[in-house]
């Protein structure tokens, strides 16, 4: 059954994979979208070989449009052959692909009639991967590990062509040329094309339209002053010289020249050293830079020297006029701060209520310090400018230095600098703070204290209460008890030991002496500060209760007993009390355990009970104020009375204090 199902499985895919349209040119492998590509549909096509990718690709191009074989097999591909190829389509990474299942060499024909692109047509993408044709004027050729890359200019734009072969002795730069190749580029991960340019296979594929000339410098020298100035006739695509003097020289990067009143920036590639104050000649090719017209792809020759050309002292606002665009510049500026970069050091000026960067040699900005006043001589570089009115204004500005002694200190910084300043003010502040502080801490301090003082005269006044109530009851009520159970006793001298008044006049004499004990408790518990065991004492009370009832009572401590207030005590020692007493008078209970259970944050006092138990939802009898009592008991101390009980099924009393409440006293 299992096999049935796949076969069925891989006959419906086959019979899907049938019944999808194959494509046939091209134009239709272009249009289709990466993810309908990516499934792999059909396509049968003839077309040309145009051109060979030796690592892993074989370009193809019929009368629709170009196209692509990824991973073709190992074969002698030549461009001109005649292909028909079967396979399936390819998301590829910018157009789709084929990848091919079959290819046959059916014959040879020409390449097909190139279309004529410029820069901008490459760049839009259209022409991806088809035979086209260029034209330009060649204004470098550099080697490259693969063959060689010639940069054209092309209407307004410049492209690379990369050529599969190394250059000839032939000069090429400044030739007017017509290029052909596949139009090709660097793609990145979002199927989107950064640098467009044409692909070559030799330089076979390059026409010479209008040679360069033998000499570079044959051309006329111009002023600088009239570079890129309009006239009817000129292209800039021609190279220009100029003539004037030395004042900045970066090898491999940059040459800047003074002519006159005016200077020129160079874009230059040779490292043939030149110094400030030698007279060169310098031909390139004419382009704007950010404000001022300068030249690319530049060559140059030293023909004489002279003394090194002086800075021109200046300021901010005379550059901002743009009169000192690329000329050596001398001004004052206070430092604002300095910094390293992985291309030199920076540092960001302050003058004349412009701020301004200078780039430095690496170690100019180590022993500068912030606020100083320096001199500072560089090549002046408009950095940003605005339109407005077809002109353009310059907007910021940058000093570029040629050595670190081109950066001198006139004066250092004043010590009461902004930095001291905010420095002593901040000293200041926080020596406020810590003064507030202090006195916030001072205050609370002593209202904490207050309130021990306040506490230790709540004490003191509830204690000295405590000791008049006790001197009371023991000079009145304990001396009145007393009294009587001497009467008693006197009483029952006087009457038969066998009577009926004399078991009368014994149960009453026992019963003063308990009472007597009980006032005697009372006193000693009022006098008593020590804080001592609710253990003991609970213990104590049902000691005294074993030898007058045959129901066993048992006391149980769990936790680690900790001290509470004596007062406290003695009212948890009353609500235990009356829970026993009222378990063995009304609940007829054969058993009460008692429990203290010490907890971290709490006491929990417990008596339970086996006997008859009540209901909680009836009134209290007439007379009985055992529970009203136990409650009004625990409100005033604070604690939580809970009492669970059902008819026949026994009673539960249990108290609960937090332990703030315990050690801290009513």
């Amino acid at each position: 059954m299992f096999r049935a199902i796949i076969v069925c499985t891989v006959a419906f895919a086959a019979t899907a994979s049938a019944d999808e349209p194959t494509i046939t040119s091209a134009r239709d492998l272009r249009r289709l979208s990466p993810e309908r590509a990516a499934e792999r549909l059909p396509v049968s096509i003839e077309a040309t070989v145009i051109a060979i990718d030796p690592r892993s690709t074989v370009f193809v191009q019929d009368d629709t449009g170009g196209a692509y074989l990824n991973n073709p097999p190992p074969g002698n591909w030549e461009r001109g052959m005649r292909l028909r190829i079967t396979g399936k389509t390819y998301a590829g990474l910018y157009v789709p692909g084929i990848r091919p299942d079959h290819i046959q060499v059916i014959g040879t024909a020409a390449l097909p009639a190139p279309t004529r692109v410029t820069a901008a047509d490459l760049a839009s993408g259209r022409w991806h991967y088809q035979y086209v044709e260029l034209a330009g004027v060649v204004q470098a050729v550099t080697a490259a590990p693969d063959g060689a890359v010639m940069r054209v200019a092309t209407g307004s734009d410049e492209i690379d062509v990369r050529v599969g072969e190394t250059p000839g002795a032939s000069p090429l730069v400044g030739a007017a040329v017509t290029v052909r190749g596949l139009a090709a580029g660097a793609i990145n991960d979002r199927r989107q094309l950064v640098r467009p340019y044409l692909k070559a296979q030799s330089f076979a594929d390059l026409r010479i339209d209008s040679p360069p000339d033998a000499d570079s410098f044959i051309v006329p020298v111009v002023p600088v002053s009239h570079l890129m100035r309009f006239s009817p006739d000129t292209t800039h695509h021609t190279r220009v010289r100029v003539r004037g003097v030395v004042t900045y020289h970066r090898p491999g990067e940059a040459l800047v020249v003074r002519d006159g009143a005016d200077a020129v920036y160079a874009r230059v590639e040779s490292r043939e050293s030149v110094e400030p104050g030698d007279v060169v000649e310098v031909v390139g090719f004419p382009r704007m830079g950010a404000y001022r017209a300068e030249l690319a792809h530049a060559v140059y020759r030293k023909v004489g020297s002279e003394p090194p050309p002086d800075a021109v002292p200046t300021t901010p606002s005379e550059i901002l006029t743009g009169a000192r665009e690329a000329d050596l510049v001398s001004l004052d500026a206070e430092l604002v701060e300095g910094y390293a970069t992985p291309d030199g050091d920076v540092l960001a000026l302050r003058a004349g209520g412009k701020r301004f960067l200078a780039r430095c040699p690496t170690g100019t900005a180590a022993e500068l310090p912030p606020g100083c006043v320096l001199n500072v001589t560089g090549i002046c570089r408009v950095a940003e400018s605005r339109e407005g009115g077809y002109k353009l204004t310059p907007l910021a500005f940058e000093v570029w230095p040629r050595s670190s002694a081109d950066v001198r200190i006139v004066s250092r910084p004043s010590g009461w600098t902004t930095g001291r300043l905010l420095g002593i003010l901040g000293v200041v502040a926080a020596i406020a703070a810590g003064a507030f502080a202090w006195a916030w801490s001072l205050r609370r301090q002593v209202r904490r204290q207050t309130g021990v003082i306040r506490e230790q005269s709540r004490r003191e006044a509830i204690l000295d209460e405590r000791q008049r109530i006790a001197r009371e009851v023991h000079d009145t009520l304990e001396q009145e008890l007393v009294g009587l159970s001497l009467r008693l006793e006197a009483a029952a001298v006087t009457v038969p030991a066998e009577g009926k008044l004399a078991g009368v006049l014994d149960t009453a004499r026992r019963l003063v002496g308990r009472i007597h004990d009980e006032v005697r408790g009372l006193v000693h518990d009022l006098r008593d500060e020590s804080g001592g065991k609710l253990s003991d004492a609970v213990t104590a009370f049902v000691g005294n209760l074993h030898g007058s009832t045959a129901t066993a009572i048992t006391v149980a401590v769990t936790g680690d007993e900790w001290p509470i207030q004596a007062v406290l005590a003695h009212n948890l020692k009353r609500v235990a009390q009356e829970a026993v007493t009222n378990a063995l008078k009304h609940a007829g209970a054969s058993a009460v355990r008692v429990e203290l259970r010490f907890a971290a944050d709490a006491l929990v006092v417990a008596v339970t009970d086996d006997g008859r138990g009540f209901d909680q939802t009836a009134p209290p009898p007439a007379g009985h104020f055992g529970l009203v009592g136990m409650r009004e008991r625990v409100r005033k101390f604070g604690g939580e009375l809970r009492v669970t009980s059902k008819p026949g099924q026994g009673t539960t009393v249990e108290v609960r204090v937090s332990r703030q409440t315990a050690e801290g006293g009513v």
